[in-house]
């Protein structure tokens, strides 16, 4: 019978001795290390790693939801992803995938580059056009933007900023169905109004971020506004004003007025802010906020209790900017004993600064108490 060799030679109890076993322990990780030691990897052969490992390498290495645009982490994780597209065909294809997930174009340069890559736009689900408004440059092509619109497909996430004369019609591309958060800023202007009212959009958005500087006749894009916060199911953060004055505007109301359909709406939440006081807010967003049956959340630059008195539903937190300057608190506590339905089972009524001290100060917290109504002082809530 042949002898086994030394490596596998038992003891008298049937077992390897120490040494055999930490030889075969050496031998065992001088193979791993030769393993590791070959991943540079010939781009003929692929990879060593199993594919599975490699994308949850790539998918952990991802910084967080809310900084997929901008931020240092994102910036670093796209050089990540650019440096293992380098590495072989299969990591190279799945890089891109990942790197094209989310796109920002602050050029026409870039647009049209982006345009030339074909599969870059099919990839793409969350889309920012144009620069920051801390960032200078020209405004970018409203015709480009359109274009990319158009052949995009599954696209999530959007904003525009920085766009003169864009078209209404190119959120009605039927292929934005899958639409959930478009951000549209002040930077945007519209080339001309829809003339179709009401304006239809393809797509049912769970948030709205719409900023408005421009308050005139002929360049605020009201009926796509109204069929943008109207497609709007859970929060929506609105900011109008005038371009001349943040607070006040002197244009007619009704060069502006709104027409909003009757039908209820699923908002949750709503930030509603530098609304002009010329608007005749009441009017004009009275059969709006008539429709929020569900809303619960609101917040607002400065009470008003014309729109108060429109919502249907009790509101379970209401937040406002400024508590009154002279300190009165006169609105707030004739708003609360009118008995109004948006707070008659108010939660918590929260102000964005320090606590105020006054007289009416004074009476206004005993009466929300009286209603196990909260009252919070934030002066570092945004």
């Amino acid at each position: 019978m042949e002898a086994t060799p030394p490596l596998q030679q038992p003891t008298a109890h049937g077992k390897r001795s120490g040494a055999a076993r930490r030889k075969l322990r050496k031998e065992r990780q001088a193979l791993l290390d030769a393993q590791f030691a070959n991943l540079e990897i010939d781009p003929e052969k692929g990879w060593k790693l199993p594919p599975e490992l490699v994308y949850y390498m790539m998918h952990i290495s991802a910084p967080p939801g809310d900084t997929l645009f901008q931020s240092d982490a994102a910036r670093e994780y796209r050089r990540f992803l650019s440096r293992l597209s380098l590495v072989c065909s299969a990591w190279r294809e799945e890089a891109r995938r990942m790197i094209w997930t989310c796109a920002v174009l602050k050029t026409d340069h870039a647009i049209r580059s982006f345009l030339s890559g074909g599969e870059k736009v099919r990839l793409t689900r969350q889309l920012v056009f144009g620069r920051g408004e801390q960032e200078k440059g020209a405004p970018i092509s409203a015709q480009l933007v359109k274009e990319v619109l158009a052949a995009t497909e599954n696209l999530e996430v959007l904003a525009i900023r920085s766009v003169n004369d864009l078209d209404p019609g190119t959120l009605a591309t039927p292929n934005l169905k899958t639409l959930a958060s478009p951000s549209l800023r002040h930077t945007v202007s519209f080339k001309s109004l829809p003339t179709q009212i009401p304006f239809h959009v393809p797509f049912r958005l769970q948030t709205l971020d719409f900023t408005s500087l421009v308050w005139t006749r002929k360049q605020f894009p009201t009926v796509v506004f109204v069929a943008l916060l109207e497609a709007t199911s859970t929060y929506a953060a609105v900011r109008l004003a005038d371009q001349e004055d943040p607070l006040l505007s002197h244009h007619s109301s009704k060069s502006v007025m709104p027409h909003f359909s009757k039908s209820p709406s699923s908002l949750k939440a709503l930030s509603f802010g530098s609304l002009p006081i010329d608007f005749h807010a009441p009017h004009a967003f009275a059969p709006f906020f008539r429709q929020l049956h569900q809303l619960l959340h609101l917040y607002m630059d400065f009470a008003l209790s014309a729109i108060l008195e429109s919502l249907p539903h009790s509101l379970d937190t209401f937040t406002v900017i400024q508590p009154p300057i002279d300190g009165s608190f006169e609105f707030e506590l004739s708003t609360l004993r009118k008995d109004t339905i948006a707070l008659s089972r108010l939660r918590q009524w929260r102000f964005c600064s320090a606590r105020v001290e006054s007289d009416g100060a004074v009476t206004f917290l005993k009466e929300c108490e009286r209603r196990s109504i909260e009252v919070v002082w934030d002066a570092h809530e945004p």
